[in-house]
């Protein structure tokens, strides 16, 4: 094969990896505010740090563009893309344990079963999902951990008020709202079953 065709399957398998990074990140941004108020010295490299927000342009620019093609008007986009787009960055990094968890497995060549996505058959307007839930039998351990994530995350605003630094407080926000709301959402699903 070419080495473009190469190149671009290589960036192309590894493009999963980005929920490794996002995990790794958050996990580490409340150990750096300790860090970054107990060691003299690195107000500099905190500051080119900071520089990297400028990425979130990028994405902010791609999903505002997709949205407009999609409304055609200014108003209507940016009114339906501030919340809706935080929102999605929220739940993005909430699953990003359990898809941290998916892409381990996979660069381990473990095998898991495949778990579907629940068919309910509903034929006609009147019927109810809910009759036809599956049965999960426990909660999974990756569900406990988002939960634990979310109380860390919930930790960090804290912290954040301590130290009065409040660069990575919209952050910890958005993580705890994300791990929170995962963390619901799979309880109410094992409770349904």
């Amino acid at each position: 094969m070419p080495f473009t065709t190469r190149l671009h399957a290589i960036f192309h398998l590894l493009n999963s990896s980005i929920f490794v990074c996002v995990l790794l990140t958050a996990l580490l941004s409340i150990p750096m505010l300790y860090l970054k108020h107990s060691v003299p010295g690195l107000e500099l490299l905190f500051a080119l740090g900071s520089l990297l927000i400028v990425s979130l342009l990028a994405l902010l620019a791609f999903y505002w563009t997709a949205l407009y093609q999609q409304t055609g008007s200014v108003w209507h986009t940016t009114r339906r893309f501030i919340p809706e787009f935080f929102l999605f960055l929220s739940m993005s990094m909430g699953m990003s344990l359990h898809n941290t968890v998916a892409v381990l497995e996979g660069y381990l060549g473990r095998k898991t079963p495949f778990i579907r996505t629940p068919k309910h058959n509903l034929q006609h307007r009147h019927d109810s999902w809910r009759q036809h839930a599956y049965a999960i039998t426990s909660l999974h351990p990756v569900t406990l951990l988002e939960g634990l994530l979310a109380i860390y995350f919930g930790y960090g605003i804290l912290v954040a008020f301590r130290l009065q630094d409040y660069g990575l407080l919209p952050f910890h926000a958005m993580l705890m709202l994300g791990f929170g709301a995962v963390f619901v959402y799979s309880l109410n699903h094992s409770r349904r079953a």
